[in-house]
């Protein structure tokens, strides 16, 4: 018994030993490699945010450009009717207009900052532009 627990424990020291033969150089050769590692992802994950800003940046100024084209549109058509629903028309399509421009704006304005803010800042503007969006249908269908 005690020459199987004394082979153990040799087993053991022989074991920790060969794993503390790492010298101090390779220790720093590991940590430079596992920072040029973690360096690379971050500039991935950096590149990626800055592509989802821009891709959503492009999408969203197409969907404006198209309000703003509806916009020509509901002022071509609004010369058909009589005044008074002229006039409420106007109304309408100004207040779209203007929230149109205001979302360009908030679109422009916005500076990239981190990974979260940019996540509420989309969930927000989306929640507008589906609301503008909404607007923009019901003055179309003429509700």
């Amino acid at each position: 018994m005690f020459k199987s627990l004394a082979t153990v424990a040799l087993a053991l020291l022989l074991s920790a030993s060969f794993q503390s033969c790492t010298t101090p150089a390779q220790k720093v050769v590991d940590a430079k490699e596992d920072v040029a590692h973690a360096n690379q992802d971050l500039s991935e994950a950096q590149a990626d945010y800055r592509k989802d800003i821009e891709e959503y940046r492009t999408n969203i100024t197409d969907r404006i450009n198209a309000n703003e084209k509806s916009i020509a549109e509901f002022n071509a058509r609004k010369q058909k009717d009589k005044q008074d629903a002229r006039d409420e028309y106007n109304k309408k399509v100004k207040a779209l207009n203007e929230k149109n421009t205001d979302l360009r704006r908030r679109l422009d304005g916005y500076k990239a900052d981190t990974r979260e803010g940019w996540a509420q800042f989309k969930t927000q503007f989306d929640r507008d532009m589906e609301d503008l969006g909404r607007q923009f249908n019901e003055l179309r269908d003429g509700k």
